[in-house]
């Protein structure tokens, strides 16, 4: 590894590489060209594209998540983007730079929605199967919630993770059951609700049963706390109150998936394309037009819940970092085994465009010129 001051000198010497613009990323399943892609939310331009192969990967994307470190058939990855695919029936992993397939997770799952816990836990909702718990520290996938043809879920689609200080309090049946771990979410298209469990797979009751629901699919949660809803076969985008009650409802032909951006402005995936909506609802833009019916799926975000910026690996952005930095750029491999907690691609992409290379120089050294707080990521 190269002296500190040879490293500040390589990363200042570098810091002339023009610097492409930050903008947010999100995850877009496209089942009609069976692949992953990371979309940038404000212009809609496709930044990335993961083609997915008919052998350890999925051919029929409808949901993703990136998971970092993973353990897949006994072999432990840095991160991976977890695909699933009801198509096949299996939940598998691709490489999260080159897209390579690193193996199926699991076979003969019906596997569709996914949520991240704080955890690093996967949530799934598994259609007909219930709902499974995938551990990656150790390969582990569990059903937690059986199937329930008449309470629920009889077929769960989507899935999300409430953590905890986001469930209200007036919520629980049980006064002193405070849910430390949040609760879960999950629509259920057969029974035309949205259930709530407990992590433990406790049945909590549900969250929403209006008459309005019509094959309700995947499920957001906003910052304040607010659920949004895409109601597929009511042709409709609904935002709940924190305790189930329905606030608005916006129309939108056929929405299957729905995320908040950093802004506030939902963005839609929908039968006329994935779409930006005004606070009132309304289209403020068609992000990326033309797509047929069967796509695109669920939407989630491209980023990842390591410490942008913190190369080293030890909880904090520093000038320590520096020399993790340049050996993430100038040798991955050995970068590998020098911070085999750490998930480069994610750590290094200081610009968040979904990749870590020269471009991510400039922020690097602004950020270490006023270094965040402890715990907090570059900006």
């Amino acid at each position: 590894m190269p002296p500190r001051s040879t490293a500040v000198a390589l990363v200042l010497l570098a810091a002339a590489a023009p610097c492409a613009p930050a903008q947010p990323l999100i995850t877009v399943p496209d089942d009609r060209t069976d692949a992953v892609l990371w979309i940038d939310s404000a212009s809609g331009d496709v930044r990335r594209s993961f083609p997915l192969s008919d052998g350890a990967a999925a051919t029929a994307p409808l949901d993703s998540r990136r998971l970092a470190p993973i353990r897949i058939a006994s072999v432990t990855h840095p991160a991976a983007i977890v695909v699933s695919d009801p198509r096949n029936r299996r939940l598998s992993a691709i490489h999260p730079d080159t897209g390579e397939p690193l193996g199926i997770i699991a076979d003969n799952i019906d596997a569709r929605g996914l949520a991240l816990a704080p955890t690093g836990e996967l949530w799934i909702a598994a259609g007909r199967g219930g709902v499974a718990r995938f551990d990656p520290r150790s390969g582990t996938l569990s059903t937690v919630v059986p199937a329930n043809p008449r309470q629920g879920p009889n077929q769960a689609v989507g899935i999300l993770h409430r953590p905890p200080g986001v469930v209200p309090e007036n919520l629980n049946d049980d006064p002193e059951d405070d849910l430390p771990e949040g609760d879960i979410l999950v629509t259920d298209v057969t029974l035309d609700a949205i259930w709530r469990f407990s992590p433990a797979g406790a049945r909590i009751g549900a969250f929403s049963r209006d008459s309005s629901l019509v094959y309700p699919q995947q499920l957001a949660l906003r910052d304040d706390g607010r659920i949004v809803v895409c109601d597929t076969f009511a042709d409709k985008v609904r935002e709940f109150t924190p305790t189930g009650d329905i606030l608005a409802s916006y129309a939108i032909l056929r929405p299957r998936g729905v995320i908040e951006r950093a802004d506030g402005a939902l963005i839609v995936s929908a039968e006329p394309g994935i779409l930006a909506l005004r606070p009132d609802g309304a289209i403020e833009r068609i992000l990326t037009p033309g797509y047929p019916a069967g796509a695109p799926r669920f939407l989630s975000n491209a980023g990842c819940t390591a410490l942008v910026g913190d190369l080293d690996g030890d909880g904090r952005v520093t000038n320590f970092d520096v020399d993790a930095f340049v050996l993430a750029l100038v040798d991955a491999a050995e970068f590998a085994l020098t911070y085999p907690d750490v998930d480069r691609l994610c750590a290094g992409d200081i610009n968040r465009d979904g990749r870590f290379d020269l471009f991510d120089i400039d922020p690097f050294v602004s950020c270490l010129v006023e270094l965040p707080e402890i715990g907090r990521p570059c900006p």
